[in-house]
């Protein structure tokens, strides 16, 4: 932690995570089968002075309001059987199951299951003490022995109208604190976790097609728990700066997916061989970032597929009134990091001499790579530009040139070795923020240069400073 706490400062730290992966049976003496998440903010004092408070969906509340829906849809208003088979469902989860705790839910009416057992004292003693009139007996009820919860009978009252206080049969018992699971879905993430390894090697494998292509990846839905925890906006940026099997990419596709999220994600991997001997190099993965790109490309196809599935069904049972789904990203492009295509520019120098400057100037436009392509050139220019490698790349025909149209035109680039008048009125009426092209594109003619100049000069004044075309060449 000393290296994290110089990176984001001591201050910073949120919470130390426990995920226990497995069990082993072999160990000698103790059997460690669980692994550290350290988790800092990069300024933990931005969430108190915005007032944000991080919540997770308590885990398994779909799945037994899926099973009260369905038992209502078979017994009615038969509470009894409703509640004898959504305890029997209880029954099949494990004691270290995360769902276990919905299990104290063990009453159930129409609003579904509830629990009236919750805690109505008042904490730590010396609390208000008020008469609260049994509804049946109408008689005072017993008062807890630290008080009442609510500071007053007003108060009280309020929790009552809404049937949040439940009494017993006479007034001699104290009443409870009602709480109905389907109203209370949240809570805030545990930091101790159970994600068995297998399972993780399992789901990865399934991927693969049952091969056994990595070892130990991380599993998806682990990461999606706390990618959903964290990231409060639905365009979140993910990181991951050691992506390996590239689990992060999957959990944030698969995340996407379930809420028409549009969270974007960035993997970092080296180009780690795998060994000759291993299962990937015989599949021909002879890198690990090739077994992530793979995965990702696997799994898009997996979304893909679902979704198609899911509208021919909807269209099938509801013709005419289903809709499509909401459209969601399932692209993704890989970058390689390279040596720069341009000559560095040094020009700031105050001190250096005419002829140092001169020589500069030299090297400054003998600038282009020869074996660069016009992508590697491409995407150079564009995050110099200020842009995301990640935006929308068209190419378009103007005036007989190829022009690259990047974020829907905010910025043209021509990386053709001529320029002419017609492409320079069709960059005009283009309108675009940004428009670069390459120095030799003007090589001997100084005339054409001067035009381009005076003509994006004319075009700018006559524009708002904001849209002002800015004209670089390269």
């Amino acid at each position: 932690t000393s290296v994290i706490s110089e990176v984001f400062g001591e201050d910073n730290y949120v919470a130390n995570l426990v995920w226990d992966k497995n069990r082993k049976n072999d160990a000698k003496l103790f059997s460690v089968g669980h692994e550290y998440m350290l988790v800092y903010a990069k300024n933990k004092a931005f969430f108190a002075e915005n007032k944000i408070v991080l919540r997770a969906e308590k885990e398994g509340v779909q799945e037994v309001r899926d099973l009260f829906l369905a038992l209502r849809s078979e017994h009615g208003d038969n509470w009894n059987e409703v509640n004898k088979e959504l305890k029997k469902h209880y029954k099949t989860w494990d004691k270290d199951d995360p769902r276990k705790p919905l299990a104290r839910y063990n009453k159930v009416d129409e609003l579904g299951p509830y629990r009236d057992d919750g805690n109505i004292n008042w904490p730590g003693g010396g609390g208000p003490r008020y008469a609260v009139i049994h509804p049946t007996t109408k008689k005072p009820c017993a008062v807890p022995k630290s008080g009442w919860r609510y500071p007053s009978l007003e108060r009280m009252q309020e929790e009552i109208s809404k049937g949040r206080i439940v009494f017993g049969h006479d007034e001699k018992t104290v009443p409870g604190v009602r709480s109905n699971l389907f109203e209370a879905t949240k809570q805030v993430l545990k930091s101790v976790h159970f994600s068995y390894a297998q399972t993780a090697t399992n789901e990865f494998n399934k991927i693969f097609n049952g091969k056994r292509i990595f070892e130990n990846p991380k599993h998806y839905a682990d990461l999606e728990t706390i990618i959903d925890y964290l990231s409060s906006e639905n365009d979140d940026l993910i990181l991951d700066f050691f992506s390996g099997s590239c689990s992060t990419a999957d959990a944030v596709l698969r995340l996407n997916n379930e809420n028409n999220g549009s969270r974007k994600f960035i993997m970092i991997q080296l180009p780690e061989s795998c060994s000759k001997d291993s299962e990937a190099y015989k599949e021909n993965y002879q890198t690990v970032s090739d077994i992530g790109k793979e995965r990702i490309r696997r799994v898009i196809q997996s979304i893909s597929h679902e979704r198609r599935q899911l509208e021919k069904d909807s269209t099938t049972l509801l013709p005419g009134i289903a809709e499509p789904l909401p459209s969601i990203d399932l692209g993704f492009k890989v970058l390689k990091l390279d040596r720069s295509n341009f000559k560095p520019w040094n020009g700031s120098d105050p001190d250096a001499t005419e002829a140092e400057l001169a020589e500069q100037l030299a090297l400054h436009i003998d600038h282009i790579n020869p074996t660069a392509t016009q992508e590697d050139l491409l995407y150079e220019l564009l995050l110099k530009a200020g842009f995301m490698p990640t935006e929308k790349i068209e190419t378009h025909q103007l005036a007989d040139h190829t022009v690259y149209a990047i974020a829907d035109g905010a910025l043209l680039i021509c990386l053709e070795n001529e320029i002419t008048k017609d492409l320079i009125a069709a960059i005009v009426t283009a309108a675009p923020q940004q428009f670069l092209c390459l120095d030799n594109a003007f090589t001997g003619t100084d005339q054409l240069n001067a035009h381009a100049v005076q003509t994006f000069n004319a075009l700018n004044q006559n524009r708002d400073k904001d849209m002002s075309i800015i004209f670089k060449t390269i």
